[in-house]
């Protein structure tokens, strides 16, 4: 399973020389934060556990702002790059800290796609290297890419006009790659690319969701405010036990754990249509004794990762672990986050920035309902003898009548 991201955070932003005098260009400030902060929480909501900067020009100011990670809920390294080494070479670098497999981003652009999708097509072809595309009007900055049956045959300079599909600045690479070709310096779009498209190891498959590149002065200040627009994305509150999984009473087992009919590609169409996707779950399991909340986070980390093995994700989870009648010990109490009352999802509100008036919840009992108009926001009660998930949140986001 992927884990691990690579940003690659060494330029020194030429084109914005007025900009970066005394700021590395990730590090720009866009709508009150590091541009790169954003790239990091996405990473984050993502699943990603692990990420290795390669930084450059002014790269102190990045290691003092993430440090090790705690406080991004992620960890992070550092390959420091003493001299320019190119995009390859800064991977060479530091392969040392190299997964087997890992995603690599551009410290300077945002592209929200289905990065697994994008790792569920690099895993069935067997390749060395994917690229996400995108499509834009005029690809007069970067060159653009062709295909022939998904996988790539052809590169062409920058200077080209007119509409096309360019590179996202996000690939999937495995290690091998670096181990073999790449060089210091060397450039992984013009070394190590062409390498790959030789021997036929090279993929790429074209994807919608907002894009931008910060690289000139344009755009990095319509990034002011499109950036953060993009950041406060709808949620769907998603209950757990039989809305996800088949609530077959307590699961926190693989051996137990069933889909709900039409779970998994609504998920992906939720990721797909700009909703964030976060679980809301009450687990008196844990109060009543019957599995500790180890158990209950290392179960949760399994059904993500089967999640992420079909293509889709979810961004966050919220659990309450009390129950005021038959708890145990701590966990008999009164609180606020046991559905009905909305603690949960007034917790995932204070985390993230959230179009309120696009979020809904899906629920499959009462209690769920009562939680979401308590919380001021739409819901859903789904019953899986009458309707599968992806039926129900395809008519909720306005994909089917």
């Amino acid at each position: 399973m992927l884990k691990q991201a690579v940003i690659l955070a060494g330029g020194k932003g030429t084109r914005l020389s007025s900009h970066t005098l005394n700021t590395p260009k990730p590090m720009l400030d866009v709508g009150g934060k590091p541009f790169l902060e954003y790239i990091v929480d996405n990473l984050r909501c993502n699943g990603f556990e692990e990420i290795v900067f390669t930084i450059g020009y002014l790269g102190e100011q990045i290691k003092m702002y993430f440090g090790n990670g705690d406080n991004f809920g992620i960890k992070v390294k550092y390959v420091e790059e003493n001299e320019p080494s190119g995009t390859g070479g800064g991977l060479l670098l530091g392969i040392e800290y190299l997964q087997d497999d890992f995603l690599v981003l551009n410290g300077d652009t945002v592209f929200d796609f289905n990065i697994w999708d994008l790792y569920k097509e690099y895993c069935k072809k067997g390749v060395l290297g994917a690229i996400a595309l995108r499509t834009i009007d005029d690809v007069s900055r970067y060159g653009c890419i062709s295909l022939e049956n998904g996988y790539v045959k052809g590169f062409s300079e920058k200077g080209m006009s007119g509409k096309g599909e360019i590179s996202g600045g996000c690939y999937i690479l495995s290690k091998k790659v670096i181990e073999k070709y790449a060089s210091i310096p060397c450039s992984i779009e013009s070394d190590v690319f062409p390498a790959l498209m030789e021997v036929n190891q090279l993929i790429a498959k074209k994807y919608d969701g907002f894009f931008i590149d910060i690289g000139i002065p344009d755009t990095l200040k319509t990034s002011q405010t499109l950036v953060p627009e993009w950041w406060k994305k709808p949620v769907a509150f998603l209950d757990r036990d039989g809305v996800i999984n088949k609530d077959l009473g307590y699961v926190v087992t693989e051996g137990r754990c069933e889909w709900v009919a039409g779970a998994l590609s609504a998920i992906k169409s939720l990721n797909e249509h700009g909703y964030r996707v976060i679980i809301v779950t009450n687990q008196a399991g844990i109060a009543r004794g019957y599995y500790s909340i180890d158990d209950f986070h290392l179960f949760m980390d399994l059904l993500l990762d089967r999640i992420k093995e079909h293509g889709a994700h979810v961004d966050d989870y919220f659990f309450c672990p009390h129950h005021f009648e038959h708890g145990k010990g701590k966990y008999k109490m009164e609180c606020d986050c046991r559905k009905p009352s909305p603690g949960m999802i007034f917790s995932a509100l204070n985390r993230y920035p959230v179009d309120i008036d696009a979020s809904f919840l899906v629920g499959d009992k009462d209690s769920d309902i009562i939680a979401a108009d308590r919380a001021g926001i739409r819901g859903y009660k789904l019953s899986d003898e009458k309707e599968a998930l992806d039926v129900l949140i395809n008519r909720i986001i306005g994909l089917s009548s």
